[in-house]
């Protein structure tokens, strides 16, 4: 494992770095505002985009009552998925957590543009494959669908190989890149109002299949 810091680098090299400061700046310019709730209501979201999740869902909320949906009313879990069983090659990144690309568009009126797409994976015992959560990340070749860097994590570490599985990072080959690719230029036509999002897409032995959308990617 290596360490780098970014508070090291020279301004050439801090300029290659999308900051906080400028992403930013591009979520304001391309997203309008009032329509965040699209992606951040988990309710809302599973309804629009109910045709890329390639899993049946449940509403508590607005399903009829009985216990069960009584007790996760009163417990406020308002959304059910089902379990979903990812590809084998992102499986054996780390198989505790549905392992996801992170596709980020830009839309242009009806052109779709793919800004850059970073592979997410969990660390340890934690199903969750954010950064924030204890995850790593690292970028992905749109065109050869293989992990084009090492991996980072929150605290400026960087690893060559995943800490758990041993697998190398640079050069593993990615199922179903160009698939996942297309599946995120057309989930971006769905809101016109929203033209810089994150699509959170994992990958299942049938294809790829959408987690979620950020409007404000980090």
């Amino acid at each position: 494992m290596l360490k780098t810091n970014v508070y090291d680098m020279n301004g050439k090299q801090r300029d290659t770095y999308l900051t906080r400061v400028r992403n930013k700046k591009v979520c304001e310019l391309m997203n309008q505002p009032g329509y965040g709730d699209e992606f951040d209501d988990k309710l809302r979201f599973n309804v629009r985009f109910a045709d890329f999740l390639g899993r049946r869902t449940l509403n508590a909320a607005a399903a009829t009552p009985e216990k069960l949906l009584a007790y996760l009313k009163e417990k406020g879990l308002d959304v059910l998925e089902e379990p979903l069983a990812q590809h084998p090659d992102m499986a054996k990144l780390h198989p505790q957590s549905v392992n996801t690309m992170r596709i980020v568009t830009d839309r242009v009126g009806d052109t779709v543009h793919i800004a850059y797409i970073v592979l997410k994976i969990g660390r340890g015992d934690g199903f969750c494959d954010n950064s924030g959560q204890g995850g790593v990340i690292c970028r992905v070749d749109e065109k050869t669908g293989k992990i084009c860097s090492v991996a980072t994590d929150d605290y400026f570490n960087v690893y060559e190989t995943h800490p758990d599985t041993g697998i190398r990072f640079e050069g593993y080959q990615l199922p179903m890149v160009q698939e996942a690719v297309a599946f995120a230029r057309k989930a971006a036509l769905v809101v016109p109002q929203i033209c810089h999002v994150g699509w959170d897409v994992a990958v299942t032995p049938d294809g790829p299949v959408l987690i979620e959308g950020n409007d404000y990617p980090g």
